[in-house]
C-alpha cells in the first residue's frame, strides 16, 4: 500500500490540505467527513506519481491520471445513471461539470479511491474513458 496526500481543490484553508494518508480506514474516514459538504473536487496524489481527482458529494466523479499532462481517464457508471443531468463540482470557485455518465454512487468513489491507494492504478471494477 503506497500512501497518498489529500488536497482540497476548493478551499485553500482546508487543515486537511497535505495531509499524508497512510491507511485506507484514515482515507474512507476523510472522504466520509468531506461529504456533506457543496460538491467539489479533491485530489489524492500517490507517492508513485500518479494522481486521483475526486468529486465529492452526494454522488462522486473519479479521474485518474498517470503522468501531469494526459491522458486523463475518468470513471464511468456501470449503468445505473444516478442522476439525469450532469453535475457540478466546485475547483477554485469554478464549478466545473461532469455528465450524468461519469457521476457515481459515493460508496463507489470511496472503492476507486481505496484501489488507487493500494495499487496506484484505476480500480478495474469500473470501466475507465479517456478524456
Amino acid at each position: 500500500m503506497m500512501t497518498v496526500s489529500f488536497h482540497d481543490w476548493e478551499e485553500d484553508e482546508n487543515p486537511l490540505n497535505g495531509t499524508v494518508v497512510r491507511s485506507s480506514d484514515e482515507l474512507r474516514k476523510i472522504l466520509l467527513g468531506l461529504q456533506g459538504r457543496e460538491p467539489f473536487a479533491c485530489e489524492l496524489e500517490g507517492e508513485n506519481g500518479a494522481c486521483l481527482v475526486l468529486g465529492i458529494g452526494e454522488v462522486g466523479t473519479a479521474q485518474y491520471n498517470r503522468e501531469e499532462r494526459g491522458p486523463y481517464f475518468l470513471a464511468v457508471t456501470n449503468g445505473n445513471v444516478i442522476t439525469d443531468t450532469e453535475v457540478e463540482f466546485l475547483a477554485g470557485g469554478t464549478p466545473t461539470p461532469f455528465d450524468a455518465r461519469f457521476c457515481l454512487p459515493f460508496d463507489d468513489i470511496i472503492k476507486i479511491a481505496v484501489y488507487f491507494m493500494e495499487t496506484g492504478a484505476t480500480c478495474p471494477s469500473f470501466s475507465w474513458e479517456m478524456i
